[in-house]
Formats: C-alpha cells, structure tokens, sequence
C-alpha cells in the first residue's frame, strides 16, 4: 500500500526519505507480475503441471486439466482430461489461471515477463512461422508481437501485427485489447476517422454483442481525443449500461465517464465515481486510471491553495496517488500502459510541484532530481508515449 501522513512539518520532512524507499520498489515495478485471467496468458510455470496438459485454475479452487482448443472474447474451450469438452467464461478462471503445456511458447513467454521486447521480437518472429503451433499459442504469438513493436516505438509494424490477428482470429480474446493499442496508435497520429473505422470492423467482425459494448467504450475514447466531451460521455453511458455487459468492460466506461466528467469541470461529482472505482476489485491499469483521475484533481486543488502558491501537504497526496499507478498498480504483461505512463508522468508533474513550494535545499534538489528521473524514465521505456513532454 501506499503510506499515508498526517498533514504537518513531519510529514514533510519524512516525505523525501519515503519517496525514495517508493521510487526504489517503482524501478522494478515494470518486471512484470504473472498475468490475470482476463489478462494476457504469461503465467509461470505451474510446478505440478502435467507436461503434456493445460492447466485451467478456476476461482472455485477447482483444476481443469486438458487440452484448450481455442480462446474467444467469451471464454476458454476445452477438451477435459476428465467428461466432455466444455466452455469456461472468463470470469470463471482465477488469476494467473491458464498454463500451457507448450515449452516453445513458455520460454518465449520468460522473455516477454521480464519486459525485454526487443529480445523477444525475433523470438515472436520465429514461433510465428512454426506450421504445427497450435492455435491458441499462434493467437499468444501474433498479439505479444504487436505488444513487443508498439513497446519498440514501430507503431506502424504494431498495427500491422494487430490487425493480422484479428483476421486470423475476429473473435479473438484480445480484442478489447487490440482496440484499445488501435486507438492509441491512430490518436497519436490524430487519425480519428482511421481510428473510428478500426473499430467499427473490428466490432463487424467478431459480431459479438459483448464485444459491441466494448467496442462502445472505445469510440468514447476516440471522441475524448478529440476532446468532443458530450459524445465520449454519451457512449460512455450508453456501454456502462448495455445489458450483458462484462464488469471490466462496465468499469471501464464508468472510468470514461468520471473523466468526462472532469474535463466539463464537474469536479465534484467526478470524484465521487472516481472513489467509486478504487473500491472495486479491477485490473491493474483501471485501478491505475481511477487513482490518476483522483491525482489530477487533487493536484489541481494543490496547486490553487495558497493564492496559486500552492500547498506541500496536498501536493504530497496527489502524489500518493499518481504512484499508486506506478507501484501498486504497474500494468501486467500485454494490458495497456496507457495509466502508467500517465502516472509517471503525474508524478513527475507533483515532485517539480514540491521542489517549487519546498523551501528546505536538500529536499527541493531531491525533488528536482526525482521529476527528471520519472520524465527520463518515462522517455526510455515509452519513447513515443504522448505523456513524455510533460513537465
């Protein structure tokens, strides 16, 4: 957990020495942690596994033991060691629930853990070219290559990688996902026809109704890239209310609208459902995107205290909260790293804060020193994110 101080002199004072101990355990926060069910499958190796079976660990506690035979936005197919071939919704499996009996894609899989995309890309490469890979693995494959190329800052071969996964697999189960990694690389370019039309196939082509909710959320964020607030909050609305909808999709458009909220300057009532989302049980970068929405506001508060000269103590919470969404909530292997770059760059944003109201020398050079190593830091792992000019 992130500490917490009471406001006064020596909470300031201890501030330096707790941010360091925090920037320490941030520095390795970006090794990434075994992934979840609903996220990308990088689990480590299940000591007890059978060499020649998947392994399904379910939320009940119970084991399935089998062959997968394919992985959809809905759920897992399997062909059970034990009775008849079933269908396991995600919401079913437990975290770090799904281990492979496949060493070719698990050792590919040690490499992508450990955050090294660029040696993984020739690793990818290869795999990809193997006739007999069977097809859940190929699916593995094909979208952690379009994640090791976005990562390398070759958004162009990214796409391209993305958008041949999603023809050989339109119901992939990556396809939020690959809609989310779509968006960003579009926005930046300021595509947003490119972007919109990206999804809208997309959406064609797994013709799911689950998916079309997700696909909604999406398109809100198209239109807050453009800063066409009333549209985003609208389909924002619309998906966080579709019926069917799957929690994490909900939770995510219920984080679109907080933020819709903010930029029309209902501060209020945008952090109200901003303290909402906190409380719940979510991935890591919703839990990260929430916190980052609870720091803007807070450094905005922070920054207006004082007559605009702004105030340490409040600062510091703002803080607390950006690093929420670089150590306790750092993104797992394949999800989005949208909220964690934007938590570095926050927080940088808040150490440059405190070093202008600090008046202790020691403590405003350690300030200093921190906002250019979050900005470097950010700069090195993301050289094209769009958060890496902050100051």
């Amino acid at each position: 957990m992130i500490p917490t101080f009471g406001s006064s002199a020596a909470r300031r004072t201890a501030s330096a020495i707790v941010v360091s101990t925090i920037l320490v355990a941030a520095s390795s926060a970006l090794l990434p942690a075994p992934a979840s069910a609903a996220s990308p499958a990088l689990s480590l190796r299940a000591s007890t596994q059978d060499a020649n079976k998947d392994v399904i660990n379910l939320k009940s506690g119970q084991t399935e033991l089998g062959k997968i035979k394919s992985e959809d936005f809905g759920g897992i197919d399997i062909d059970p060691a034990k009775g008849e071939a079933k269908r396991i919704p995600w919401s079913d499996v437990a975290p770090n629930g799904v281990t492979y009996a496949a060493p070719e894609w698990q050792a590919v899989a040690d490499v992508i853990a450990a955050g090294k995309f660029a040696d993984a890309l020739p690793l990818l490469t290869e795999l990809k070219g193997e006739a007999k890979l069977r097809l859940p693995i190929k699916q593995n494959v094909l979208y952690f290559l379009g994640v090791s190329l976005q990562r390398e800052g070759k958004a162009d071969e990214a796409l391209a990688a993305y958008k041949e996964l999603v023809a050989a697999f339109p119901k992939s189960r990556y396809l939020l996902e690959v809609g989310d990694a779509m968006v960003t690389i579009l926005a930046a370019k300021k595509d947003f026809a490119g972007a919109t039309k990206a999804l809208q196939d997309l959406d064609s082509a797994a013709g799911d109704a689950s998916f079309s909710s997700a696909a909604g959320v999406l398109k809100g964020r198209v239109f807050e890239e453009q800063k066409d607030w009333a549209k985003a909050s609208a389909a924002y609305s619309v998906a966080a209310k579709a019926s069917g909808v799957s929690p994490i999709v909900q939770m995510q458009a219920e984080l679109g609208e907080a933020r819709t909220l903010a930029a029309q300057n209902k501060k209020s009532e945008a952090e109200s459902a901003l303290r909402k989302l906190v409380a719940k049980d979510g991935p890591n970068h919703l839990l990260a995107g929430a916190w980052n929405g609870l720091g803007d506001l807070a450094q905005e508060r922070a920054r207006a205290a004082n007559n605009g000269k702004g105030d340490a103590d409040q600062l510091l919470d703002a803080l607390y909260m950006y690093l929420r969404g670089v150590v306790q909530y750092a993104p797992l292997p394949g999800q989005p790293t949208r909220e964690y770059e934007r938590a570095i760059a926050g927080s940088a944003a808040i150490f440059t804060a405190l070093s202008q109201v600090e008046t202790v020398a020691d403590r405003k050079r350690l300030y200093q020193q921190r906002a250019a190593q979050r900005l470097e830091q950010l700069r090195r792992e993301f050289p094209n994110s769009p958060f890496a000019t902050s100051k």
